[in-house]
């Protein structure tokens, strides 16, 4: 977003069909651009079944609200996200090379 208003190119950010954590990113780095000239397209996450998450501020008229607290602010639903899996969850973690 710095860079390309450095550039002075527009700032355009948008979801597709993301569920609530891509659209909950997407909202924030819109937030991060200032107030855009055009629009952002944000208000998809009516569009899923599933967002297998609650907390994403609504678009209402066009515009959206953020917390005032750190992070995304999503709560993930676990049962939904079981309902995708193909196997148990495990626990994976990196290692250094």
């Amino acid at each position: 977003v710095r860079r390309a208003r450095e550039a002075e190119l527009p700032v355009i950010v948008t979801t597709t069909f993301d569920l609530a954590p891509g659209t909950a990113m997407a909202m924030h780095l819109a937030a991060l651009a200032g107030d855009p000239p055009l629009a952002c397209g944000l208000a998809t996450i009516d569009l899923v079944q599933n967002a297998l998450a609650q907390g994403l501020p609504r678009v209402h008229a066009g515009s959206l609200r953020l917390a005032d607290r750190p992070g995304l602010n999503v709560t993930f639903d676990h049962a939904a996200i079981d309902g995708f899996s193909v196997s148990p969850w495990e626990e994976v973690r990196a290692t250094s090379l």
